[in-house]
């Protein structure tokens, strides 16, 4: 008798297409790379942008730019940048230049005057090229600074 009712249900599933519909569903999964780091990231049905940032760690205010994105698909990458806090060599002002602890308007001028010679600087390391900063006070600075 249970197995008769057993197969009644199982026909019952079969024409109703229900069979198919049983299977386990896996999350779609994303990747969001943030510079050289990727994350792969399970999407949830009701997630936001915001909310997928904050599961990794990610705070909003060290990105350049949020895009708006509204719906997520599998197998989707969604490629961001940092904000670098940095004074460029290559475009910066003089009175920036002074901004950096150990530049005063003298070296500020040497670097501006190094910069017209050469078109740009190539890497940070160029400063020592530049009478009055050595290795000490460019390993002072090498952070707050970048081309």
């Amino acid at each position: 008798m249970k197995l008769i009712v057993l197969c009644f249900f199982l026909v019952g599933f079969v024409s109703l297409g229900l069979i198919g519909r049983l299977e386990y569903k896996k999350k779609p999964e994303i990747t969001v790379e943030v510079d050289s780091k990727s994350y792969h990231v399970p999407v949830e049905h009701d997630d936001t942008f915001q909310k997928i940032l904050n599961r990794i760690g990610i705070q909003v205010s060290n990105l350049k730019e949020i895009p708006e994105i509204d719906s997520f698909k599998e197998g989707q990458v969604i490629r961001l940048e940092s904000k670098k806090q940095c004074i460029s060599l290559n475009i910066s002002s003089a009175q920036e230049l002074i901004q950096i602890k150990g530049i005063g308007p003298r070296k500020a001028d040497a670097i501006l005057k190094y910069r017209i010679e050469h078109e740009k600087f190539i890497s940070v390391e160029e400063l020592l090229n530049i009478k009055g900063i050595g290795p000490k006070l460019l390993e002072r600075i090498k952070d707050s600074i970048c081309v």
